[in-house]
């Protein structure tokens, strides 16, 4: 599992924007935190707990990350593919959470590519347009 996970956090991931920024290093951090309790193989009670604020954070940077968007002027079309990315991925956290809640599941790879996709993937696809648009 270690293998498929990047959850360091490095300047090459950058925006450029100091609270978008600010927020994908602490997401990157939760993940890490979140991967390290599932190797570990913490009780089911912290996973959940933490997985908890996990889903939090995510939702909140996404109400943030919007926001920002809205308030610099980011093209309709594009903001609007923006939140429908982030709905999809809040409702496969939430219902990973929900799988796990009920017993259905363990956190092992799924959650740990979801993860990889949600910090590396939409930030790559999506978050790099924010930077690109805020800098021209």
């Amino acid at each position: 599992m270690d293998k498929d996970i990047d959850c360091e956090w490095n300047d090459e991931r950058l925006l450029g924007i100091e609270s978008i920024d600010k927020e994908h290093e602490q997401l990157f951090l939760m993940a890490k935190v979140l991967h390290r309790y599932m190797k570990e193989k913490a009780t089911v009670s912290v996973i959940n707990i933490f997985f908890g604020e996990v889903v939090k954070s995510a939702e909140a940077h996404f109400e943030n990350e919007e926001r920002f968007m809205k308030d610099k002027g980011f093209p309709i079309l594009l903001l609007e593919r923006h939140i429908v990315e982030h709905k999809k991925l809040l409702e496969r956290l939430l219902g990973l959470k929900k799988k796990f809640e009920k017993g259905e599941i363990t956190l092992t790879d799924e959650v740990a590519q979801l993860l990889t996709f949600l910090l590396s993937g939409h930030m790559q696809e999506y978050d790099t347009r924010i930077a690109e648009f805020v800098n021209k």
